[in-house]
């Protein structure tokens, strides 16, 4: 299974660190070349195949992530503008462009429909985080260990 999950064109940069920070608490060798697997699908792209898992997918999350998502597109103005201020000035505007963007494409996906928003989220914040997780995931078990103290000290 795990080889089948290595070789897929549909596996993304955050199922490749999930996968190897799984492999890495069960220390196992084969944390680093998922790791490293994952640090070659770092585009837009293959984030996207992570995100139609979880937005167009089967599984049960997806239903909870379409109510919510299709109760933020029902908010009438003012009750946007309220929901946007309790949030800081980036996240705001990523929340009144998704629900610009469900509003106008009702028929779409919502994977399809939030692609933008979250193509840019990937890009400006995520992206920078996977990276550096999956690069210390790739490094040989003995790099990512705390130094072991001296003798004598605790």
């Amino acid at each position: 299974m795990l080889q089948f999950v290595y070789e897929s064109d549909h596996t993304g940069p955050v199922g490749f660190e999930a996968i190897a920070r799984l492999l890495d608490l069960a220390n196992s060798p084969a944390r680093g070349p998922f790791a490293s697997r994952g640090l070659t699908r770092l585009s837009a792209t293959d984030f996207r195949h992570d995100y139609e898992l979880l937005l167009d997918g089967t599984c049960v999350l997806r239903q909870c992530l379409v109510n919510v998502a299709l109760g933020l597109a029902g908010l009438d103005d003012a009750e946007l503008q309220a929901l946007a201020g309790l949030l800081s000035p980036d996240n705001a505007a990523l929340l009144r462009r998704s629900v610009q963007l469900m509003r106008q494409n009702p028929g779409q996906t919502l994977a399809e429909t939030l692609s933008p928003v979250l193509n840019q989220v990937w890009d400006t914040r995520l992206k920078p985080i996977v990276e550096a997780d999956l690069l210390n995931l790739a490094k040989p078990p003995s790099t990512n260990a705390p130094p072991a103290p001296a003798p004598g000290q605790q």
